[in-house]
């Protein structure tokens, strides 16, 4: 399920960044049209470098293993003081 929806969500990035580069393209034709169309690309464009920056499926697995692992060893600590 996670798949799924981290597809969908690059291709409604990409679908978004695509329109306002055909917007800038085709519609703007004053200075402030162009600055409307690289705001509206903002959005998506930071979206889709934030779903890559992020870290992967298995690595979050492995980070939550090791904290776990970590809390059952500190409890263990603690009840056998």
């Amino acid at each position: 399920m996670g798949r799924i929806i981290y597809y969908l969500a690059m291709v409604a990035n990409f679908l978004a960044l695509a329109a306002a580069v055909f917007l800038l393209l085709t519609q703007a034709r004053s200075m402030e049209d162009s600055l409307v169309v690289f705001v509206v690309m903002l959005a998506p464009l930071l979206a889709v470098i934030a779903i890559y920056e992020r870290p992967d499926w298995e690595e979050r697995k492995l980070e939550r293993r090791v904290r776990k692992a970590r809390l059952r060893k500190e409890l263990e600590e603690l009840g056998g003081a």
